[in-house]
């Protein structure tokens, strides 16, 4: 509907705003503890799949 992803959301923030990957992990956190989700569901996401994805990223970046 409006042809963007949040790869190119993500990308458009960084070259406007200049953010790091350790700022993307900080809003990602932080927008899924706003998340329409019962808390203990939100904080379940966040030690599961956010954090360990972005250690991931953090990791391949290393090995480049």
């Amino acid at each position: 509907m409006s042809d963007t992803t949040m790869t190119k959301e993500f990308e458009a923030a960084a070259d406007t705003f200049g953010l790091s990957l350790a700022d993307f992990e900080k809003i990602t956190i932080n927008a899924m503890k706003s998340a329409f989700l019962p808390y203990k569901e939100r904080i379940n996401f966040i030690y599961s799949a956010i954090k360990p994805g972005y250690a991931r990223i953090r990791e391949s970046l290393k090995t480049k």
